[in-house]
Parts: C-alpha cells; structure tokens; sequence
C-alpha cells in the first residue's frame, strides 16, 4: 500500500469492516481502555468508522497508515477513532477520542 488518499483508505476500511471476520479487526489495550472510559462500545466505533470521514492520514515509518476519522456514534455524540491500517485484510483502532 504505496499511496493512499483519504478516500481510497475509507473505501479500504470500510471493505475490511464489511468482510470482517474473527481478527480482521482488533482493539489495542489503550483503545479498550478509552472506549470504556467514554462509554463506547464496538458498536459505536464500527458506526463512526462506517459514516465517519477522514480528516488526517499519514505513513508510518513502519509502512502502516494511520487515519483520523470523525464521525458520530449510535447515541448522535460526537466521535473520533485513530485507526492503523495493518494490511488489506486488517485494521486496528488505536485509540478513540470525544468528538474534536
């Protein structure tokens, strides 16, 4: 994954959310934590990374992209998730953030 616009990342990430299997997408501790602390749930970030836009992306030095999306959870409140883009087939939420 050489280059990425905004809109080629949200079309992958929402192929790899739609085709989503058992480890296609996965959670870091700090992301656990924080959902927890803002009383989202799965749901909720899947929602906002579905209906959500890209407002940042940049390549790692590790090759990987990692994207800023806003959007909104099921509730209507504001939200923000940091995602990595690990592969075609994998994406993992870094960590989630109130609406900004």
């Amino acid at each position: 994954m050489e280059d990425l616009s905004s809109e080629s990342a949200l079309i992958l990430i929402h192929e790899i959310l739609a085709n989503r299997s058992s480890g296609s997408l996965s959670f870091t501790n700090h992301a656990k934590k924080q959902m927890g602390a803002r009383g989202y749930t799965t749901q909720d970030v899947v929602y906002i990374l579905e209906t959500g836009k890209i407002m940042e992306i940049r390549l790692e030095t590790n090759g990987q992209w990692h994207c800023k999306v806003d959007g909104y959870d099921l509730d209507g409140d504001r939200g923000v998730v940091i995602t990595a883009i690990i592969n075609e087939n994998h994406l993992l939420v870094i960590t989630v953030l109130g609406g900004t």
